[in-house]
């Protein structure tokens, strides 16, 4: 029982160390300017682009369905 314990601290000890490790590591990286980061807007789509995106993604499903049935 001793050395499990034993092999446990030391599993212990090398966890450590490496989050020390990562640690440094991450305060070693130079801070982002700017604080957050910058969000890119949204852009809009036309009622009539969606319209024929929509159009086109039924034909798409239309061939798959079709295919299933052969």
């Amino acid at each position: 029982m001793g050395s499990i314990v034993k092999e446990i601290q030391a599993h212990i000890v090398k966890l450590q160390q490496i989050l020390r490790l990562v640690e440094s590591l991450d305060d070693a990286q130079p801070a982002k300017q700017g604080g957050a980061q910058a969000v890119k807007p949204r852009r809009t789509m036309s009622a009539a682009a969606r319209k024929k995106i929509a159009i086109a993604q039924r034909l798409r499903w239309k061939k798959v369905r079709a295919g299933k049935k052969k």
